[in-house]
């Protein structure tokens, strides 16, 4: 099976650099170590849409995160920046990676995930989105993560309705997500 992981990277420093101890960052290693201990893992080839190397403080190969041979890390020329980043989508960047038919894409930037929806339906792939969010904008519940002239939950909102299947880190996130959202 064939998986794109699509890493949401949050951890910057004053150097303008990306930091590897990022929550994001440690979610994806659980899960693949997660995944590791089944039977199913030889079978998997994943490959991680990361920032790249050189935007790195603390780590010299991707290696340091996560090590097999069944994951590999794909750079992307993200902006440093854990706001801008959401909202950077290079199209060009981007199809050439959905036309190798992944059997699922999972999207941590619910942001872009209606883009790479777009993508999946124009390139008639059969790839299966799944979206997950570990930072929930809801200000209309007093949890906002951003100022709300430029609220991200629309997008968030929006990422989760054109998704295969979408995933909450626990019963209170989406509680406050779906809340959020009947709201707007």
């Amino acid at each position: 099976m064939k998986i794109l992981y699509i890493l949401q990277q949050s951890i910057y420093g004053n150097d303008g650099k990306w930091k590897s101890v990022d929550s994001n960052i440690n979610m994806m290693v659980g899960l693949f170590e997660a995944l590791r201990q089944t039977s199913r893992w030889k079978d998997l080839q994943i490959n991680v849409v990361i920032g790249k190397l050189s935007d790195f403080s603390n780590i010299s190969s991707f290696d340091e995160l996560f090590k097999d041979y069944c994951v590999k890390f794909i750079e992307c020329n993200f902006p440093v920046n854990a706001f801008t980043n959401r909202q950077h989508f290079d199209v060009y960047f981007w199809k050439p990676l959905i036309e190798n038919n992944y059997d699922i894409i999972i999207s941590n930037i619910t942001e872009q995930s209606r883009n790479i929806k777009t993508l999946i339906e124009t390139l008639k792939t059969k790839t299966k989105l799944v979206t997950q969010c570990f930072w929930i904008d809801c200000p209309t519940i007093g949890e906002a993560k951003v100022p709300e002239s430029y609220s991200y939950d629309w997008r968030q909102i929006d990422g989760y309705e054109c998704s295969d299947l979408c995933v909450f880190t626990c019963e209170s996130t989406k509680k406050a997500f779906n809340e959020n959202a009947r709201n707007k």
